[in-house]
């Protein structure tokens, strides 16, 4: 299992710096890096595979929002690129239109299943990302991620994001009973749940030390740490903080 950091906690600050901010995450201990489309438009790809290998970093996956999957254009695009870095992973969020109803959780499983389909073609894999309201909202008998994830194929694969689970009434092992064969990473978040304050691992109280020993031997390519903004810390201490907590606990054979 490797360690992987989602660059959103740097921002708009990410492209400033870019070599300098991906030399604090591979200091922090990370050996590999999601980042959003914006990391895709920073460079041509053959420079942005040598900015990843001269910070010693691979690049775990692509997170785009599901709107960017419903456009089979940009999507081919965006999975094209993906490959170009030798990249085997994009992962998804975010229910069509924002929507709230049963229809647009259809929907939004159509459109994963599709896309899978369509990322299959290119040798990408793409999985979708929940977010606690998928897990709140309650659609007849099932909770909203369930009708999204039957619509969706079994090509699709799935992230857990530790903290939205607790915010969304469910904890990790709820998911990872129902989706965990289509899992190769999860997203490892502190904070206080129902607050949306996120903190460095440790920081918080979203049970991460319960939930990374829960994972640990789950077979996992990846445990990726996210954290979406750093209030109360500096990014940089953030990043080394979290990086710290996690290599103190992943056994040495396990990288």
């Amino acid at each position: 299992m490797e360690l992987s950091a989602q660059l959103i906690v740097f921002g708009k600050d990410l492209m400033t710096n870019l070599e300098g901010n991906l030399s604090i995450v591979r200091e922090a201990g990370f050996h590999a890096v999601e980042g959003g489309p914006m990391l895709l438009d920073a460079r041509p790809a053959a420079e942005l595979r040598k900015v990843l290998a001269g910070a010693g970093l691979r690049l775990s996956a692509i997170h785009c929002d599901t709107g960017t999957v419903d456009s089979i254009s940009d999507f081919i695009n965006l999975c094209t690129r993906v490959a170009e870095l030798g990249c085997t992973d994009v992962i998804c969020s975010g229910v069509i239109e924002g929507g709230d109803t049963r229809r647009h959780y259809e929907r939004t499983g159509e459109v994963v299943d599709r896309g899978a389909r369509t990322a299959a073609d290119k040798g990408v894999r793409l999985s979708y990302h929940h977010h606690d309201w998928e897990l709140a909202r309650i659609l007849g008998k099932h909770r909203g991620i369930e009708v999204l994830m039957e619509r969706a194929g079994p090509q699709a694969g799935f992230v857990i994001d530790t903290y939205w689970s607790l915010a969304g009434g469910r904890d990790w092992r709820w998911l990872w009973e129902r989706y965990g064969t289509r899992c190769w990473t999860i997203h490892l978040k502190d904070g206080l749940p129902g607050r949306h304050r996120f903190s460095a691992l440790g920081e918080g109280s979203a049970r991460v030390a319960e939930a990374f020993h829960y994972f640990e031997d789950k077979g996992l390519r990846y445990v990726t740490w996210e954290q979406d903004l750093a209030r109360d810390t500096t990014i940089e201490d953030a990043v080394t903080i979290s990086g710290r907590w996690l290599t103190e606990r992943v056994k040495p054979d396990a990288t």
